[in-house]
């Protein structure tokens, strides 16, 4: 969700009357069975109303920066080819927000992905088809460095009043009133090769995804919760009224939970960054000064001292000392 409230604020959303109005929608969602599976659909229909914009969504996925999505991002840009970001996003998808659910239906010459979001209005369905389409198809030509020729849109929508948005943003076939939203993705595209994909740091990455996908369900303590919704969001780590309110909970409420745990909310994050910090370290070939970038730090001097308090040793010596 970091990502998305960064890519709104960045569009001119501020958080005070998105949250307000997210809070409303929620709490009839609540009344419903379906508090936090819809928090992000929520979350994109206030920030539309706000923005007055039908084509908003688009605009937001435009927006939204790749390496916001921590340990996915970089997974992402690491990997070697398109197949292989594919199959991080159909994997790791229940990592990133609750919402749309994508599935993989291979068919000769290709991969036709489906969108599947059993919940909400028409109208949210479209927003939400609207915006990861747009955040998929970018973060696709960014990656590969190509329009992704062959590529072809279907949405189960009628055309919308704002469709030269679409013309504009994605610039790709695009069939309107189909039986399902989905993307069709042919061979030539899969096998791209990412310039350049770097195996060691991909498999890092990997293995943060997978134990954070592990533990999403396993998590019953606030400071264990607290380290999930941190270390998702390596790149940009969230402050602790936005952690708060990922959780449904006032700051205040945080700081007490947290105080209970005998812990902060800065102490957590000092945990996250410090263990991120010596994986870097011990299993990559990064440079320092890279490394403080990844963990939040944009003086590398600030990173020096930060992890010498840690550790009691400077970063090279660590390095040296697991190598």
């Amino acid at each position: 969700m970091v990502p998305f409230l960064q890519a709104v604020e960045q569009l001119g959303i501020e958080r005070e009357p998105l949250f307000s109005r997210f809070e409303r929608r929620r709490k009839a969602q609540v009344q419903d069975g379906a508090a936090g599976k819809m928090d992000l659909v929520l979350m994109l229909e206030a920030a539309t109303e706000l923005a007055g914009d039908p084509g908003f969504a688009i605009r937001i996925g435009e927006t939204i920066n790749l390496l916001g999505t921590g340990s996915f991002g970089f997974a992402m840009m690491s990997s070697a080819t398109v197949r292989d970001t594919l199959n991080l996003m159909l994997g790791y998808q229940k990592v990133l927000a609750p919402g749309p659910h994508w599935e993989a239906h291979p068919q000769q010459g290709g991969i036709m992905v489906r969108m599947n979001m059993k919940r909400g209005s028409g109208e949210q369905l479209r927003m939400a088809t609207e915006l990861v389409h747009s955040i998929n198809i970018r973060h696709g030509r960014l990656l590969s460095n190509t329009r992704m020729a062959g590529v072809e849109i279907e949405v189960n929508y009628p055309r919308p009043c704002h469709a030269g948005t679409y013309l504009e943003s994605l610039s790709l076939p695009l069939a309107y009133d189909r039986e399902y939203s989905q993307v069709w993705i042919p061979e030539s595209v899969l096998a791209m090769q990412l310039n350049p994909p770097d195996p060691a740091v991909n498999a890092l990455f990997l293995q943060q995804c997978e134990e954070i996908l592990n533990g999403m369900e396993a998590a019953e303590s606030i400071t264990a919760k607290v380290r999930q919704l941190l270390v998702v969001s390596t790149a940009g780590f969230p402050d602790s009224a936005t952690v708060a309110q990922q959780m449904n909970m006032s700051e205040r409420t945080l700081r007490r939970r947290l105080q209970g745990e005998s812990t902060s909310f800065r102490a957590v994050l000092d945990d996250v960054r410090n263990v991120l910090a010596q994986r870097y370290l011990a299993e990559t070939g990064l440079e320092v000064i890279d490394i403080a970038h990844l963990v939040g730090y944009s003086e590398p001097e600030n990173f020096y001292r930060a992890f010498v308090r840690w550790n009691g040793v400077t970063p090279a010596q660590y390095r040296r000392w697991q190598g």
